[in-house]
């Protein structure tokens, strides 16, 4: 049994679905009303649907590439490199996965008999962009920009409406671009895995934005990039507001850290905590940034 939650674990990995779950969560702010059995929804529908379903299918597209791979791991939780759960071709492995991945599906639509007739659609339109990601013909994580996009979509615009949908919410165009900043920056950020990977990845042919840029320009990338979404977060809440929002300061310092971390390590591999602590920013930064502009 334990063995089974382990492998369950490893391949949909739980500790990465923070972020799209922060920013479903976030719309509450917007809508003004929050209830526990629209949160449970969420949780269902976001997080044990689409994010598990994503993870899962990630980790069997990428069967051949990990068993050449080196696992980064920290505090026993996998980062970066894989799961490990293939490397052997183990059938009951393979055959978990796939368990899985029907799962997942079934949790993704599930809630959607609650939350409306165009909670189906925009389902099926995250299953299908988190499926050619990873799967080929399309592939999308070694097609640089197109997987950016591909990211940007499912964590940020995705998960916001199907928040608004669960928390009763009214859609504008507004709310719509803090849904794609929020998706920009959870993939700056997140952008870190594939700095961890660009050796691994160059050694298999994997061509993501991270290889085809290299180590340290990728870092500059995240600095800079997650830079440009504060300056502009923080200057969309003064014209808003007319003051700037010490709230954001909560975000700004962990921030700074982070860019300091990263540029000492522009010349050498990055220590996979760096990671769980860009998890930790990306999903601090909805519910942040939802809480200063609404209030």
């Amino acid at each position: 049994m334990v063995r089974l939650v382990h492998s369950i674990l490893q391949l949909t990995r739980p500790w990465f679905w923070t972020p799209a779950l922060s920013c479903a969560f976030s719309a509450a702010y917007f809508a003004h009303h929050f209830s526990y059995d629209s949160a449970l929804l969420i949780c269902l529908c976001v997080g044990s649907g689409i994010c598990a379903f994503a993870e899962t299918v990630n980790a069997v597209s990428d069967t051949e590439i990990d068993r050449f791979s080196s696992r980064k791991e920290f505090l026993g939780l996998s980062v970066a490199g894989g799961s490990g759960l293939f490397i052997n071709k183990s059938p009951r492995e393979t055959n978990l996965a796939r368990i899985l991945i029907v799962m997942s599906i079934v949790a993704s639509f599930l809630p959607c008999i609650f939350l409306g007739r165009w909670s189906f659609l925009i389902v099926t339109t995250g299953l299908i962009l988190s499926y050619f990601y990873s799967m080929r013909p399309i592939r999308a994580k070694e097609r640089g920009i197109l997987g950016v996009g591909f990211q940007v979509i499912g964590y940020g615009p995705m998960s916001f409406l199907l928040g608004l949908l669960a928390f009763e919410g009214e859609f504008t165009i507004s709310r719509l671009g803090y849904s794609v900043l929020v998706g920009l920056w959870i993939e700056t950020v997140g952008f870190v895995t594939d700095i961890l990977d660009i050796e691994d990845d160059e050694k298999q042919g994997v061509r993501t934005l991270a290889v085809r840029l290299g180590r340290s320009n990728s870092i500059t990338y995240v600095i800079v990039g997650s830079s440009l979404i504060i300056a502009i977060v923080s200057t969309l809440g003064v014209l808003g507001e007319g003051k700037f929002d010490l709230v954001l300061l909560w975000l700004i310092a962990p921030l700074v850290l982070f860019h300091t971390f990263l540029f000492l390590m522009r010349n050498r591999q990055v220590h996979p905590s760096l990671h769980l602590y860009a998890v930790i920013l990306e999903t601090a930064f909805p519910l942040i940034v939802a809480k200063s502009w609404v209030y």
